[in-house]
């Protein structure tokens, strides 16, 4: 007879194990279809800013942007033709990379559209460069489901 634990006897025994150290890292989210990026490993809420982007703050302090998702990338990526822009991503990237990457893509992709195209920039402007102003330089580890989303290697 195989003895079996109870569910807070498993949970005690992941709690004793040694936590492996966060990095902060983006990767690519197939159900979401979105390049999420995580900062800090934090509790976080997501504030959707448009259909593009939706930023995480901190649950703590909301002040904090400790990640952000780029959401329908690979749509705007096939239409736009622009995915050499991340085929340069190896390994690290900034935060910014990945953000005037996808902007890029978008632009390219809203070129009928010039009402949409007004709304991405207003949104720009007043919501996302603050947030490239607080974390665009950060760096963070490019997992490789994101280099094989553009055809990196």
């Amino acid at each position: 007879m195989k003895a079996t634990r109870s569910f807070d006897e498993g949970l005690a025994e992941l709690a004793r194990r040694p936590r492996r150290p966060f990095h902060p890292c983006a990767f690519y989210n197939r159900l979401g279809d979105a390049i999420e990026i995580y900062l800090k490993d934090d509790a976080y809420v997501a504030e959707r800013i448009n259909p593009l982007f939706s930023i995480f703050v901190s649950a703590k302090d909301p002040s904090q942007v400790v990640g952000l998702a780029i959401k329908n990338i690979r749509k705007h990526l096939k239409k736009s033709g622009v995915s050499e822009v991340f085929t340069k991503v190896h390994g690290r990237a900034t935060v910014k990379t990945f953000v005037l990457g996808a902007l890029l893509a978008v632009e390219v992709t809203l070129h009928d559209s010039p009402k949409q195209r007004q709304e991405v920039n207003r949104e720009f402007r007043e919501r996302i460069r603050p947030i490239i102003d607080q974390v665009g330089e950060k760096e963070v580890k490019v997992e490789k489901n994101v280099r094989e989303l553009v055809g990196s290697p």
